[in-house]
C-alpha cells in the first residue's frame, strides 16, 4: 500500500488530504485535514472515507468516519453498499446503519434498484430507478416519488428524468414538476434545464421559473444564468432577478458584473 498527500484550497483556506492505495493502486481511504493538520470535512462531508472494491475494480462499499475514527453519518447513513450485475452495471445501492444493516437515508428510502434498456444505446439509453425501504418494500422518497426513469440521448447529451408513482406512472413531486430535462456540455456542465408536468407541459419549478440557461468560463465555472417562463420568455426568479453575468478574479472569487430583471432593467447589488 502507499499514501499520497495533496493540498487544495477550499473557501480561501488551505486544506489537505491523504489518499491510501491498495496493492492494485485503488484508493481505499481518503482522510482530510485543515491547515493545522487537524481532521476536517472533505467533499463527502466527513473527515475520512473508506472504500472496498469488487474483483472488477468497482466500488462495492463506502464507509464514513469522523476525525476520531468513529463511524459518522453522511446523508443520514454510515455507509453505502453497491451491487453490480454481470454486465458491470449498478444493480442496487443500499444505505447502511452503523452495524451495516439497510437504513433509511435523508432522502426517505434505503435502497435504489436499477434497471436498464441499452438495446438501442447509440440513439437513446434508458434507465429505471426504484426506491425501497429497509425491508425491501417499494416506498416513496421524501419528494413523493417511488423512483424515476431517465432517457439519455448521447448525440445531444440531453437527459430526460421522469418521476414515477407506485404504478410506474409519471407523477408530480413536491417541487412542482414531474419531468426534468437538461443538457450537459462536453465538460459535464449543465447548460440548460427545463421543468414539465406529467403531460410534458412546461411549468414553473421551485425557484419561480420554468427553465434556466447557464454559461461557463474556460475552467468550467458558472459565470451567468438566464431564467425563462413556460413560454420561453425572460422571467424573474423568486428574488426578482431574470439573469446575471460575472467572472472570476485572480483569487478565484466570483465577481458579478450585471444583474437584470425580466424587463432587462439593470438591478443594483
Amino acid at each position: 500500500m502507499r499514501d499520497t498527500t495533496s493540498t487544495v484550497t477550499e473557501e480561501g483556506e488551505l486544506a489537505g488530504s491523504v489518499k491510501t492505495y491498495d496493492h492494485y493502486d485503488r484508493v481505499i481511504e481518503d482522510k482530510y485535514f485543515d491547515i493545522n493538520g487537524d481532521p476536517a470535512q472533505g467533499e463527502e462531508k466527513c473527515a475520512a472515507v473508506q472504500r472496498e472494491y469488487t474483483s472488477r475494480n468497482q466500488v462495492s462499499l463506502v464507509r464514513y468516519f469522523d476525525g476520531e475514527g468513529n463511524g459518522t453519518k453522511v446523508n443520514g447513513v454510515y455507509g453505502v453498499k453497491r451491487v453490480y450485475n454481470s454486465y458491470n452495471n449498478l444493480e442496487s445501492e443500499t444505505s447502511l446503519d452503523a452495524e451495516g444493516n439497510p437504513a433509511t437515508n435523508d432522502e426517505g428510502f434505503a435502497t435504489t434498484v436499477y434497471d436498464y434498456d441499452l438495446s438501442n444505446s447509440n440513439r437513446v439509453e434508458k434507465y429505471f430507478m426504484y426506491y425501497m425501504d429497509a425491508q425491501g418494500v417499494p416506498t416513496a422518497a421524501k419528494n413523493g416519488a417511488f423512483g424515476y426513469t431517465m432517457l439519455y440521448y448521447p448525440v445531444t447529451r440531453i437527459r430526460v428524468i421522469t418521476y414515477i408513482d407506485q404504478n410506474g406512472q409519471p407523477m408530480t413531486i413536491d417541487a412542482g414538476y414531474a419531468i426534468l430535462e437538461y443538457e450537459n456540455d462536453e465538460a459535464g456542465n449543465c447548460v440548460w434545464e427545463s421543468y414539465y408536468d406529467d403531460s410534458h407541459i412546461a411549468v414553473e419549478g421551485p425557484d419561480g421559473y420554468a427553465g434556466v440557461e447557464r454559461s461557463y468560463d474556460s475552467e468550467g465555472r458558472l459565470i451567468g444564468e438566464r431564467y425563462v417562463d413556460r413560454f420561453n420568455k425572460l422571467t424573474n426568479n423568486q428574488n426578482g432577478v431574470a439573469g446575471w453575468n460575472g467572472y472570476y478574479d485572480e483569487q478565484g472569487n466570483l465577481v458579478i458584473t450585471s444583474r437584470y430583471d425580466q424587463n432587462r432593467m439593470l438591478l443594483g447589488d
